[in-house]
């Protein structure tokens, strides 16, 4: 039971219903890319992530500094599709999709060299 707790608890949020429909769509993205994406804040990211994880929905792998999720292997195929059905024609989506093509343009190093550079300008 607390598997399926543990899923429904990790749909229950838009962004990270965002982040899954990105991860069907794209494969694999990078942590700074989902944060660029959410406009939330790493440790808020974070925080979405492990409920993912925790629900089985997405996995992670370390490369280098860098920290890459991907829609898991134990995600049922049901599940994937009740949601591209329901998630079909979001406006939300539509933008999110329009913005990962142009954050996927960038590239993982720059992008998280102007992250820090908008950091860095907001700081007092």
């Amino acid at each position: 039971m607390r598997d399926i707790i543990n899923k429904i608890k990790a749909l229950s949020d838009a962004s990270r219903l965002r982040v899954l429909m990105a991860l069907l769509n794209y494969g694999e993205l990078c942590a700074c890319q989902i944060t660029e994406l959410l406009n939330l804040s790493p440790a808020t990211v974070s925080n979405h992530m492990s409920v993912l994880q925790q629900g089985a929905l997405v996995e992670n792998r370390k490369k280098g500094k860098w920290v890459y999720y991907r829609i898991s292997h134990e995600i049922p195929k049901e599940l994937i599709n009740w949601l591209k059905e329901s998630l079909k024609g979001s406006h939300e989506l539509a933008a999110d999709e329009s913005r990962l093509k142009h954050i996927l343009a960038i590239g993982v190093e720059e992008l998280c060299k102007l992250r820090k550079k908008r950091k860095s300008r907001q700081s007092p």
